[in-house]
């Protein structure tokens, strides 16, 4: 059963940043939170089975057992919070086997197997983890720690902690990680509280060794890359920007400026476009066409997207639609129409994923409004919940080896 659940090799960072312009506003204690026994979101869909059949809108996420296939909806079934190895049930779309990777503030990681759905045992990664990235290949992942400021080297093949790799932060605070589509570089950002400028610090994954600080805007909360590992593009919530990165020769463009406070970034599979995820007046996605000198890059009008803070954004594989968790509901949003495909509510999601075939989803929830925290499985094609799980600890991150999106 399902006990637990971005082209480039970015990911999903889910940690509620605390330097945000924008407030973590009160989430309203009238929302009709439906819940079961163990005080996890219950789920429901409705409508058709196609993504050109509308919004289908669940009201909030049921911890289930899955018995699914590409088409099929889910069997509710009991299951227990996360902490230890759990057998399969059933088998989910062979298209859309991979591993989904989970760092928790309790200091740990887990992965989950989706072909199988066999749960890993978790990881002790230690201290506070606020951001994850996994290399390609799918050996190793590494983990942006909020308390010591440096990186954790997770071998995911032996399940243990390989490296520390320290980072000069001292008086800042890690945000984001990504990782080069060559898996050659991770690249780190690193927000400034009392500074004009933040940073994003290389590292050179086969040495460790960390290149020289990019200077960047004062609150850098997500990276996205390319597909060709030429350009990053790294959200500033200190500013009403994105600032463009030349990683081949490690000069820092020109902003580009949005309008809204943006807190993630996702670059599409094509490379031709970008989308910022931010908030404004109202939360918005704003995409960004994307040419060959970013200078020329062009703003389009931003989509509506979603009602409470805005916190991560994954695009499909085909660049049709995306995902995006905020702190009231998580949405998929078709592209570039702008269209609700799928919702749910009542939780405070704040991490998103999809599966390297594209198939599935993973979105997850913390418990500051629900009494657990746990995480949401969708189906791509037919935006559809199939069922959600309880976690032991709240979630910061989701990861994938082979990744669509990032934060």
């Amino acid at each position: 059963m399902y006990e637990m659940i971005d082209r480039g090799t970015t990911v999903a960072t889910s940690r509620r940043r605390p330097a945000r312009r924008v407030a973590m506003t009160v989430l309203a204690a009238a929302t009709a939170l439906l819940t079961n026994a163990c005080g996890v979101p219950t789920a429901s869909s409705s409508g058709g089975d196609s993504p050109t059949s509308g919004s289908q809108t669940a009201e909030a996420p049921t911890p289930t057992g899955l018995a699914v296939s590409a088409t099929s909806t889910a069997e509710a079934v009991t299951t227990t919070p996360v902490s230890a190895s759990a057998s399969a049930t059933a088998i989910v779309d062979p298209a859309s086997s991979g591993t989904a990777y989970i760092a928790l503030s309790n200091g740990t990681l887990v992965s989950l197997d989706l072909a199988t759905e066999v749960l890993g045992d978790p990881i002790p990664i230690g201290h506070t983890p606020a951001a994850l990235a996994v290399t390609p290949d799918g050996r190793t992942a590494y983990v942006a720690d909020a308390d010591t400021g440096g990186v954790t080297v997770v071998d995911l093949s032996t399940g243990s902690v390989e490296a520390q790799i320290p980072l000069p932060t001292a008086g800042a605070t890690l945000t984001a990680i990504a990782i080069s589509p060559d898996g050659s570089t991770a690249y780190a950002a690193v927000g400034q509280t009392s500074a004009s400028t933040g940073t994003v610090i290389p590292i050179a994954l086969a040495t460790g060794s960390v290149g020289t600080p990019l200077l960047v805007g004062p609150q850098p909360v997500g990276i996205a890359i390319t597909p060709d590992g030429q350009t990053a593009y790294v959200a500033d919530n200190g500013a009403t920007e994105i600032t463009p990165i030349d990683l081949a020769n490690d000069i820092v463009g020109s902003p580009i400026q949005l309008g809204t406070w943006p807190t993630a970034v996702a670059v599409s599979p094509t490379g031709g476009e970008a989308y910022a995820l931010g908030a404004g007046v109202n939360d918005t996605l704003t995409p960004i066409k994307l040419s060959t000198d970013p200078a020329e890059d062009q703003v389009g009008s931003p989509i509506s997207a979603g009602s409470g803070v805005p916190q991560a954004v994954a695009l499909t594989p085909d660049g049709t639609s995306a995902f995006v968790a905020d702190t009231d509901d998580a949405l998929q949003i078709a592209l570039p129409a702008g269209t609700t495909l799928w919702s749910t509510g009542n939780a405070a999601y704040n991490a998103v994923a999809i599966s390297p075939g594209g198939t599935l989803a993973v979105v997850t929830y913390d418990s500051s409004v629900m009494s657990q925290s746990g995480l949401t499985v969708v189906d791509v094609g037919t935006d559809r919940s199939l069922g959600s799980s309880a976690l032991d600890a709240d979630p910061v991150a989701v990861a994938f080896a082979t990744s669509s999106g990032t934060s």
